[in-house]
Parts: C-alpha cells; structure tokens; sequence
C-alpha cells in the first residue's frame, strides 16, 4: 500500500509548529505526525546524535514530572551511526514507510506520556528496567495503530525481523514489541498484498 504525501509546506504549517526536526526527515516527521493531531501544538524536538543504543527513542527530561502536562517539552532522538546489525535498522536505512512506522511509535509514546499524566511519564522513564515494558511497548504500538500508521508499522517490524542478527542482538524485539503478523490481524483485508 503506497501513500501519497501532501505537500512538504502543508505539512509544514500545519503540522511544524512547536518542533525541531532535522532537514533530512523532515517530509517523514512531519507525515507521521499529521496522524497525530493532537500532539499539533506539542513541543517536540528531534535530534540526530552518532552514538546509542537504539536507533530510535524518546525521553523526556526528569524535571518534566514538575512542569504540567500542556507545557512539557519531548525529545525522540534518531541514531545515525551504529554498529551492525543496529546500523541497518537506523532510519536513514530504512524504506520510507518503515521510517514512518519507526516514527509512528515513538510519537505514540508521546501520546502516551501525554495522556497518562505524570504516571505515564514514570512508567516511560523507568520502562525499560522494569517487568512493565512488554505491556508499555505493546500498548505503544496499538497507539500507532488506532491513529492509522498500522500498515507502516508492520512494515517496520517486518523489516527489522530481517535483519540478520538484529533479533538476536535485541531480543526484547520479539517478547516486548507487537509481531508483524499481530500487526497485520488488525489491518483492512487487502491493505498488504500475500
């Protein structure tokens, strides 16, 4: 299934307020988050940076916890150098639906963040050390579903469970994350060609 993407500068205006993002993605940002209208006037700010663990994430800072929620600032920062098998999951490696889907979930932790409060923001926060995260991811990518971006999703999580070693080396990846197939069960009839 092949979208067609609006105009860079309607995308701009409508959907560029409040948000930082790196020339290089913008037109794949700013698509992705044109399915997110209520993170319009969200601060969000992406930052490309050389060294990670993953190739995407979001943070947001600990002092956001004391700053209410409609002035809480986030960042989703995007991996541009890695080793392999991480190299070939970066965005910029990616085919563009797959870059929109990688994109969709890390707004859908926004949304998240956003809508859940201050607990939301401790369950993110400290996620990723705890029994929580497979429930916190796959409610992540659910979010991203329901908001439209489920075929670029699947797309993602088909693509990624390609490369050679890249399960291997993040083996929350199958525990933690939905399944391609898990994904394709919620899609239309038809939405993805057998």
């Amino acid at each position: 299934m092949k979208r067609d993407y609006p105009p860079i500068e309607q995308l701009r205006h409508d959907f560029g307020k409040h948000k930082i993002i790196p020339p290089a993605y913008e037109t794949v940002i700013l698509y992705a988050l044109s399915y997110f209208p209520e993170l319009r006037d969200r601060r969000i700010r992406f930052v490309v940076k050389n060294k990670g663990t993953y190739p995407l994430e979001t943070v947001t800072s600990f002092g956001s916890l004391l700053i209410p929620g409609a002035k809480r600032s986030f960042t989703i920062t995007i991996l541009e150098e890695a080793d392999h098998p991480v190299k070939m999951a970066l965005l910029s490696n990616l085919p563009i639906e797959a870059q929109v889907g990688a994109i969709a979930h890390e707004l859908s932790h926004v949304v998240r963040m956003c809508a859940g409060g201050t607990g939301a923001l401790v369950e993110h926060k400290f996620a990723r050390k705890t029994e929580g995260r497979r429930k916190h991811e796959r409610a992540t990518g659910v979010i991203a579903i329901e908001h439209g971006l489920g075929f670029e999703l699947y797309v993602h999580a088909a693509y990624i469970r390609k490369i050679p070693g890249y399960v291997q080396h993040f083996k929350e990846i199958d525990t933690h994350y939905l399944k391609p197939q898990e994904i394709l069960d919620t899609l239309p009839e038809g939405t993805v060609a057998p």
